[in-house]
Parts: structure tokens; sequence; C-alpha cells
């Protein structure tokens, strides 16, 4: 694949019906920078005080921006990373006249990216040198993440992990297996269209897809929880969600049971759902400010989940807003890639049967058959509501409703705005004894070291509803910082006992809870609050 420099045209104005793809895409492309002499790839600019390089790990995304409207551009990003790759295969985090010395590599995501910027039928581009590239990048990433060839790869640092916030050096986590499959089948496929042998280097051991099919399928995914989770070397299974998740979304060979609990995760209401988009771990109550959301990361999963329509729409009607106001800040001199590749992926081209209708009729087109579906359950719950809320919530005559007050408490506690909720909650609570209000207040006091006031509230949760497992979860970290480490023991033995069916979640972070007592006092401190409630 021989990089040329693409040819300057008004291609990026071609999605009218988006202006703001539009100024995306004249911006992104604003940040490219095509040296002269051929066959010295490309890079693109990230800052505007004159330096020059190229993400790597923005490639995949890069390339699904561009592979639908200049072709010759995502090809040419493509081989500027093949280029950059050294000796051995592996593709540098950089590139670039001002590259950085900084050490790791990308994400092996490289033939991901290939893939996308050949386009759905063969290309010329993607000839045997790439796929040669890609054959010596693809057994640099399985020598570098997994150097026994066990089937077990791991990131070598944080600063290489797709999670850096999760790393850990004997975590073997969801990500990079799942990157690693999907390299190995983008592989295939790209040979296949070159009508090249697909074999692999000589540096992948011996039956290495297959060990990786079953650490994947059968070892990283949890069938109690019905989610793919990160896993320690020594069998432990890490009890926050990350990002990371999703991205077996990458591999289209992913078993259907395993893939529609994947699409799951994507859905409102799930773990890693925010306003600002997909979070970068799973939020627990004692966490200061909500998880991140950055960009480059999310632009990946993205990628994955471009695979699954109604997820990716769905996705991308929620968090278009959070990108469109970052992607306004003048203080950014570069787009978003996840807002590129949102408006990219959501506006594939034109279409000609239903120019002559507006854009709402045509949204409604595209929607009608879920609309209708969200109607009929708002029907329900406006009728069930209509009938249960008075009785439930009854008004006192005091100002706003205690169901108002309760919906502008959860909204202040799921942002963070936790002195706002706590004053809410009180409010709540002088006019009626409600469970969820004790749960929060004790949670509120947990983070802010009222360990007695945080018991009582967690012991009246407790006494009043099915609250109980998570409420006993956080009393028992409530009587480790005390000391009361009996009590604690005895909680977390009774969360074992009584609640496995239902909450496995919890009796799974329990049982780590006694297994870290059993070894001796604790150090540092106990295990994170459950969530829920």
């Amino acid at each position: 694949m021989t990089a040329t420099k693409p040819e300057s045209t008004a291609a990026s104005d071609a999605p009218g019906r988006d202006p703001l793809l539009a100024q995306a895409l004249r911006r992104l492309e604003g940040r490219l920078r095509f040296p002269d002499g051929p066959g010295e790839g490309a890079w693109a600019a990230v800052s505007d005080d004159g330096t020059e390089t190229f993400d790597l790990n923005a490639l995949l995304p890069l390339a699904a921006v561009w592979a639908p409207r200049r072709p010759e551009v995502a090809v040419a990003l493509v081989d500027a990373a093949l280029d950059a790759c050294d000796e051995y295969g592996v593709p540098p985090r950089y590139t670039g006249p001002s590259a950085p010395t900084a050490p790791g590599a990308a994400w092996p995501l490289l033939a991901q990216a290939a893939l996308r910027a050949a386009g759905s039928e063969p290309d010329p581009g993607i000839d045997a040198r790439a796929v040669e590239g890609l054959r010596r990048a693809l057994g640099a990433a399985v020598h570098l993440y997994d150097p026994e060839g066990v089937g077990r790869p791991r990131w070598p640092t944080p600063e290489e992990a797709f999670v850096p916030d999760a790393w850990d050096e004997n975590l073997a986590p969801v990500d990079l297996a799942a990157f690693l499959r999907a390299e190995f089948e983008a592989f295939d496929l790209l040979c296949r269209r070159s009508g090249i042998e697909p074999d692999d280097d000589h540096r992948v051991p011996p039956g290495y897809r297959e060990r990786l099919d079953h650490h994947l399928l059968r070892v990283l995914w949890d069938p109690r929880r019905g989610r793919f989770t990160d896993r320690y070397l020594d069998g432990r299974r890490s009890a926050r969600l990350t990002l990371g998740a999703l991205t077996p979304l990458l591999w289209t060979g992913l078993p259907d049971e395993h893939r529609e609990a994947v699409r799951g995760l994507a859905r409102a209401g799930s773990p890693l759902w925010t306003p600002a988009g997909l979070a970068l771990w799973e939020p627990w109550p004692e966490d200061p400010v909500p998880p991140p959301t950055p960009s480059l990361p999310l632009a990946v999963a993205l990628c994955a989940l471009d695979r699954v329509p109604a997820e990716f729409r769905d996705v991308a009607a929620a968090v278009r807003p959070a990108l469109e106001g970052a992607f306004a800040d003048p203080a950014k001199a570069e787009p978003p890639p996840a807002l590129s590749v949102l408006a990219a992926l959501s506006e594939t081209g034109p279409e000609p049967d239903r120019t002559g209708r507006s854009r709402w009729i045509r949204w409604l087109d595209r929607h009608s058959r879920p609309l209708l579906r969200i109607a009929g359950a708002l029907l329900v719950l406006i009728a069930l509501g209509l009938l249960l809320l008075p009785r439930l919530f009854p008004h006192t005559g005091e100002g706003p409703t205690i169901e108002a007050l309760a919906g502008l408490a959860e909204n202040h506690y799921h942002h963070g705005r936790y002195e706002d909720a706590e004053a809410l909650y009180r409010e709540i609570l002088r006019r009626r004894s409600i469970p969820l209000a004790h749960f929060r207040l004790g949670n509120a006091a947990f983070r802010r070291g009222a360990l007695a006031e945080a018991e009582a509230q967690y012991r009246e949760a407790m006494r009043q509803s099915d609250l109980e497992p998570q409420a006993l979860f956080n009393l028992a970290q409530v009587l480790l910082r005390k000391e009361r480490v009996d009590e604690a023991r005895e909680a977390f033995q009774r969360i074992v006992a009584e609640h496995g069916a239902r909450y496995p979640d919890i009796v799974e972070r329990a049982e780590t809870a006694l297994r870290i007592l059993d070894r001796g006092p604790p150090h540092g401190p106990p295990p994170a609050p459950a969530p829920g409630g």
C-alpha cells in the first residue's frame, strides 16, 4: 500500500444534511499534513503550535470517519501507521515530525483500521505490502502482550492500557483480548480479499487463536453476570466493569448469546451509561466525581457499536449533545474524535428514496418501530403512575411533592452533586421515611466520614425494604472503618449465605472481602461500597 497525497477536494462538505459533521471534517482535514516525496506516509497534527504528530491510537476512529468519504485519506493514514512500525512490527504510540519520544506501543487495531480503510469492496490500496506489514504487526502484538503465548494477553504498562486507571500487572483485561481477536479476523478478511494465504507470522505460537478464543469466551466471560469481566491471574474477577467490556463487539464472530449481552451495556440504564457518554468505568458511590468519558476510548467503543445499529443510534442520540458542546468550545483546537465518529457513522451517505421528505419525516421513518414500542411503554407507565404515585408519595401541601423532590435528588446524586442531593433527601425524610433516601444519606455520610450517621441510615434502609444486601454491604464497610471487624465479617457472611441468587455481584464482592479478612487485619481502604438502591 503506497501512500499518496490525496487531492484537496470539497468532499468534506458532501454530507449537507449535517452541517456540524461538515465542519468537523473540514477541521480534521485541516489537521492532515502530507510530506513531500513519495512513500513517506501522512500524519495528523493535533496542535496549533506547529507540532505535527499522529496519535496511532486514533487510527481506527479516523479510518472509520474518512473511509466512506475520502478513502484515499484513510488508506494514507493506515500506510503511515504501518511505515512507522519498528523493525519487529511494533507500532509506536506517536509518529510524525514532532512525535514525542514516549515509550510504549499503540493499541493493536491496525488490521481493523486497514479493513475500514479498504471499505466494503476489495481495494487495490490493500496490497501484498500492506498485508505483509499487518502480518508482522500482528505477530509483534502477540509477542509484546502475551510473550508466553498462553492466550492471556496483558497490557505491559498503564500508559499503554485502554483503561489506564484499571491497569494491574496481574490483570488480564477484556479489551486487549478482544482487540487481538478482532485483529486476527480483520487480517484474515484482508488476506482473502487480496488473494493471499492468511498464514500467521512465525512469531504467533501454533494454536494461539484457539487459546485466545478459550480465554475470551470461557475465562473472561462471567455467566453469572452475563458479561465479560477482567480477571486476575489467580482467578479472581474484577468487580468494577469498564468500557473494555464493549470491545468484543469488534469481533463479528462473537457468539450470539454473548453479543446480545454485550449490546445491553450500551443501552440506557446500564452501569456504563451517563448523559455525557459511555463512562470509562462503572461508577461506585464512593467515587468523588463521576467517571470520565474520554473521547478516544469512546470513539473506539463507537466503532464497535456501529456493528449493532440499534444500540449505536441510541448512544449517538444520547451523547451527541455533550460532544457537540465539547466541539463548540473554542479552547479545543481539535474536534473530539468521538463526535466525528458519531456523525460520520450515523450519516453514511445520501438516501435517494427519501430526498423529498423533511429531516423529521426521515427520522421518524428510521425510528417508527422503536417509537411505537416506547410510546406503548410510556402509556402503561403513565397510567400506573397516576394510580400509584398519590398513594406512595402523598402531597402534604408543603411545597414540591415528594416525588418531585425524589426525582431532583436522584438527578443531583447521579451527577455528583452530593451536597444538593443530601439536602433534598433530608427534606424528603422530614416528610416521610423512604428507604432509598436513608440509603443515599448513608452513602453521603460515609463519604463525609460521619460513620455513626452512616451506620444509622444503612440500618434504617435495611429495616424498611429489600435494599438490605446493598445497605448491608455498605454497613460492613462502616464497621470495618470503626474496627468492628467481627461484625463486618458476619455481615459479609450473611450476604453470601442469603443473597447469592438475586445479587451475584454483591455476593462476589463480599466473598472477596472475606478472603481479605481471612488473610489478616485489613490494610488500606476497605472494599468499595455497593452500588444500587
